[in-house]
């Protein structure tokens, strides 16, 4: 049985939380975190259409980009658009979860993907996002309870490593101890030392689910005194951060990546601003709505920044900083987190054995047209 708050755990792996933005809203917004999930559905955004859809699909989670619950809400009725929302999904058990800006900044989240589509080399975040702390932690389990030491140190959040989950590395060995008179031992006897056969057994740990991790491993091992080794990781920093700039594999004029950004996005218009002649040598990107991010670009005609939501301000500020500025749209930038997610969903459920169908949704359309 998979609940809705393993598929919490899940998405959080994938779109670590503490990268979000304070003001952001993420995580459950709606439903009941012990609730069994028949399948999952992503999406943009969590609307009518979609709850509905994920429904028609025997979906009873859905995953979205942009958190239903932003604003407090002064009433909950069928003609208010949002607690219409709400509405429907209560009435079909259909829980929700955001992930927002922690799935903009993740590595691998949608800023990357579009620089993948792009084909930009070197792509590094602007700004990174501080460095996620792991220790490695080392025990010697028993051979017969070895699955269910591992398996509750697991659920505790050890393992993880990027897309793979329930990560651990194993040696046989001897452990040798000598119990004391008040000691109540699992194996061997008091005032004899035992040599007993186990497995030495490596995960790496989250920091701050370290303390969880270790009362999992004393619950679930069969010894009074369970031995265990910490080691702190002096890992590199995560490629995880705001915004994504990476450089183009030859110079381009603002035009050809127009065109090459027009086809990632299935797009046939697009709104422009800046400097139009000359070429670039370095793509900035950030998915959505980042125009506010214009000043902390580098003052160059050869790095174009590409986001959407961009205002007449934001326009002439372009044009004033000589910066190229592309608006692509907030919802063509980021349409892709519906396909993107399922895909890294089913990738998890198939390494961590959830058989569960995902269905990343089709049917939003944007709210915008070019008349």
């Amino acid at each position: 049985m998979t609940t809705v708050a393993d598929i919490l755990k899940i998405v959080e792996t994938i779109y670590p939380p503490d990268l979000a933005e304070e003001w952001d809203r993420i995580g459950l917004q709606l439903g009941d975190p012990g609730a069994t999930v028949t399948g999952v559905a992503t999406a943009l955004e969590s609307d009518l259409g979609t709850v509905r859809d994920a429904v028609a699909r025997g979906a009873n989670c859905l995953v979205a980009h942009h958190p239903l619950l932003f604003h407090p809400l002064k009433r909950v009725t069928p003609r208010d658009p949002i607690g219409a929302i709400v509405i429907e999904a209560i009435k079909h058990d259909v829980a929700i979860i955001a992930a927002h800006t922690n799935a903009d900044w993740a590595e691998g989240g949608l800023n990357d993907f579009l620089a993948k589509q792009l084909g930009l080399l070197d792509v590094r975040p602007m700004t990174a996002k501080p460095e996620f702390q792991e220790v490695k932690l080392v025990t010697f389990i028993p051979h017969e309870h070895l699955e269910a030491v591992t398996d509750a140190m697991f659920a505790a959040g050890a393992g993880v490593i990027g897309d793979y989950a329930k990560c651990s590395y194993q040696v046989d060995g001897y452990g040798t101890f000598l119990p004391g008179e008040d000691a109540d031992p699992f194996s061997g006897e008091k005032g004899k030392v035992a040599r007993e056969a186990e497995v030495r057994v490596e995960v790496v740990v989250p920091e701050k689910k370290f303390p969880a991790v270790v009362d999992a491993l004393r619950q679930a091992h069969p010894y009074e005194e369970p031995a265990y080794d910490v080691y702190p990781l002096k890992t590199n920093p995560r490629n995880a951060g705001v915004l994504r700039i990476g450089r183009l594999e030859s110079e381009q004029t603002v035009g050809e990546v127009i065109a090459r950004l027009k086809a990632a996005l299935g797009v046939q218009h697009l709104r422009a601003a800046g400097p139009d002649s000359g070429v670039v040598e370095h793509v900035a990107i950030c998915t959505g709505g980042g125009a506010g991010f214009l000043s902390s670009l580098p003052k160059s005609p050869k790095t174009l920044f590409i986001t959407g939501d961009v205002k007449y301000h934001d326009a002439v500020d372009a044009t004033r900083l000589g910066i190229p500025l592309i608006d692509a749209g907030h919802f063509a930038s980021e349409i892709a987190f519906a396909e993107l997610t399922a895909g890294k969903l089913r990738s998890h459920f198939a390494h961590g054995g959830i058989d569960l169908p995902v269905h990343g949704l089709t049917v939003e359309k944007d709210p915008l047209r070019t008349v």
